[in-house]
């Protein structure tokens, strides 16, 4: 039999399922949101993963995939904010920074 990667089996078990990423920005205790934002990935082959993941593009990235690079062929469906998948919701943190008194 053949032996499967941790990474192919890890990157596999998230694109099986909807991915749903919550992040809780807080500037103080008084300026806290939770921002979740998900994604729908198209089935891949075993080839399709096995590819990706060779790539190395999702190395040290949540989820094992990279939303703005090589991954984005694969996703059908992204809903909420693009840029807090990415990492930061920078919609939602220049929100708080104004409601802060901060122009942006």
């Amino acid at each position: 039999p053949r032996q499967v990667s941790l990474p192919i089996l890890t990157f596999n078990r998230f694109i099986s399922h909807d991915l749903t990423q919550t992040t809780l920005d807080s500037l103080h205790s008084s300026f806290s949101k939770a921002i979740s934002s998900g994604v729908l990935f198209n089935r891949m082959s075993p080839p399709e993963i096995e590819a990706y993941v060779a790539s190395g593009e999702g190395i040290g990235k949540a989820g094992g995939y990279a939303i703005q690079g090589r991954a984005a062929a694969h996703i059908r469906f992204i809903s909420g904010s693009y840029s807090n998948i990415v990492g930061l919701p920078l919609f939602e943190v220049a929100q708080m920074l104004r409601g802060a008194g901060f122009l942006w």
